[in-house]
């Protein structure tokens, strides 16, 4: 037999008039259900152990409209990058946040950190970095055209080889 219907009559529903109303403005209505959640996740991040890197003289951090990465290293060492096996969640021992606070600092929060320190970073972690930066968004934003010019030189170079 069919199990029973989630849908209660006697409940309130939505139209499909509604329904597409609300999928109009959708990206608002996701920015403010992202913030009802950060009630929940807030606490946890905050039991992290921050670093702030920050850049050598002659880099830069780079920033999109998606800056906040959260990563599980083992994971994406495991089953590769963007695969559903990689997915991190903040429970995780390897779990890192990273988020660009400026073009010469970026926040670092991990549970492996020992002690919460100003940090400076290596040439290799900017660029690490920065690539978490570039594989996770649709438009980037750095302190100079030059930046964008190289990492779109770069991107272009690399979609040729392959």
């Amino acid at each position: 037999s069919l199990p029973s219907s989630p849908l209660n009559e006697d409940e309130p529903s939505f139209s499909q008039t509604e329904l597409e109303k609300g999928l109009e403005d959708f990206d608002s209505y996701h920015s403010l259900t992202t913030l009802d959640n950060m009630y929940d996740i807030a606490p946890t991040i905050f039991e992290m152990k921050w670093i702030f890197m920050v850049a050598p003289e002659h880099k830069v951090f780079i920033s999109s409209d998606n800056p906040l990465n959260m990563v599980s290293p083992d994971r994406e060492r495991k089953y590769g990058v963007n695969s559903f096996g990689s997915m991190a969640g903040l429970a995780h021992a390897d779990v890192e946040l990273t988020l660009p606070l400026s073009s010469k600092v970026t926040l670092y929060a991990s549970w492996k950190n020992e002690k919460e320190i100003y940090f400076p970073a290596t040439d290799k972690q900017v660029d690490q970095l920065n690539y978490r930066i570039i594989r996770s968004t649709k438009n980037l934003f750095a302190n100079n055209k030059e930046i964008i010019a190289y990492i779109l030189q770069v991107v272009k170079n690399k979609l040729n080889y392959l």
